[in-house]
């Protein structure tokens, strides 16, 4: 136990942590893709 809380609770903390982490990650790239496209410009890949 660490901090009076199970290992079980820590890792449901975590999976809920980085599940919400990774759905603001695909917000903001969803978001910067549609901007892109209404503005109409091609997106460079990094290496072009």
């Amino acid at each position: 136990m660490l901090f009076g809380l199970s290992e079980d609770t820590w890792l449901i903390i975590a999976l809920i942590f980085l599940g919400i982490s990774g759905l603001q990650f695909l917000w903001t790239w969803w978001g910067a893709m549609m901007r892109d496209k209404k503005s109409g410009n091609k997106r460079e890949l990094p290496w072009e």
